[in-house]
């Protein structure tokens, strides 16, 4: 379950990282 949410967050690009990580 864990590793879903990591490839989810990839998939949804490096400028999405920053954004849910400080939202």
């Amino acid at each position: 379950m864990k590793q879903k949410k990591v490839k989810e967050k990839k998939e949804e690009g490096g400028g999405g990282l920053p954004a849910f990580s400080s939202p």
